[in-house]
């Protein structure tokens, strides 16, 4: 047998068990929700982004002060975005986001554009007849600007970032563009035994 009851929050009526004993000092209520609504261990609040309600649990130690704007994780994400601006990378042209907590703001995208982008002058000295010897740090770079991206023995560019630069002197520190190559992994690895005299079988 069941008893009808009003809730003391929200006044609906619900159906108590006989079993279960009324407790008129803490109230009657239709759900846990309503019994924290009641005494104030949860709070309606209004979205500062959607503007909707929601039910904010409260904190002993005061942390819910600062916190509780928001309603979820997408509604304080788009809020951090509202401001957000935009900047065109200055190596390949391509707009990404300004960290609003740094000082000095990004040029580049990516470290890669800006590692590309520091080495233009060594380049362009090399293709004017300037620079003859590119370096041990820009021999991929000098090989990969002058020759086309793909292996210089069998052809394969199906993947570029595993193509390789291979000295034809086996001379690490030669890096005139006459004794730089492009070849894949396999073809560098072959050619690397021939120049060492070592016989393949």
């Amino acid at each position: 047998m069941e008893k009808e009851l009003n809730c003391d929050n929200c006044y609906k009526s619900f159906l108590l068990k006989d079993f279960r004993q009324l407790r008129p000092i803490s109230g009657n209520f239709c759900s846990s929700l309503c019994k924290s609504l009641k005494y104030g261990f949860r709070v309606k609040k209004i979205c500062e982004f959607c503007g909707q309600n929601f039910i904010f649990k409260l904190s002993n130690d005061n942390r819910h002060i600062k916190r509780g704007r928001f309603c979820n994780k997408h509604c304080f994400d788009s809020f951090q975005r509202r401001n957000q601006s935009f900047k065109d990378c200055l190596f390949c042209g391509k707009k990404f986001k300004l960290k609003q907590w740094q000082r000095n703001p990004n040029k580049f995208c990516s470290k890669f554009c800006s590692s590309k982008y520091r080495i233009r002058p060594i380049l362009d000295k090399f293709r004017s007849g300037e620079l003859k010897n590119g370096g041990s740090k820009y021999y991929r770079e000098l090989a990969f600007s002058a020759y086309k991206h793909e292996c210089s023995k069998c052809g394969y560019k199906e993947y570029e970032k595993i193509l390789e630069v291979h000295h034809v002197d086996s001379d690490r520190r030669n890096n005139d563009l006459s004794n730089l190559c492009i070849l894949c992994p396999n073809c560098h690895s072959i050619q690397t035994y021939i120049n060492r005299g070592i016989i393949l079988t």
